[in-house]
């Protein structure tokens, strides 16, 4: 069976693999898989957002520049709708990157 995944980035692009077969993504921390029922909504921060093969639209949920916000994916939420699979990272990049700093030995 033919299935079609997207996959996420920070902003407004998104890429999409599509065929038979397995698709390998990774994530910042946990990757986690959420099975949506028929019309089931479910709201998820772009940050977090790994692959999804089910409807999806973009909404800005922070006050501020439009412009900025939208260059930066600052406030950008995705809403899917199932029947589908989204997967999820348990960090987003910042926090990833946040954690590590708080782990490297500093010199002195």
């Amino acid at each position: 069976m033919e299935t079609a995944h997207s996959v996420s980035g920070n902003g407004l692009f998104v890429g999409v693999a599509q065929g038979t077969g397995i698709l390998f993504a990774h994530g910042m921390g946990a990757v986690i898989a959420r099975h949506l029922n028929e019309g089931e909504d479910w709201v998820v921060n772009n940050d977090h957002l790994v692959a999804w093969n089910c409807p999806y639209s973009m909404e800005l949920v922070q006050a501020g520049s439009l412009i900025s916000k939208v260059q930066s994916g600052e406030g950008v939420v995705c809403r899917l709708k199932g029947p589908g699979t989204v997967f999820i990272q348990s960090r987003s990049p910042q926090q990833l990157a946040n954690w590590i700093s708080e782990h490297v030995p500093r010199g002195g």
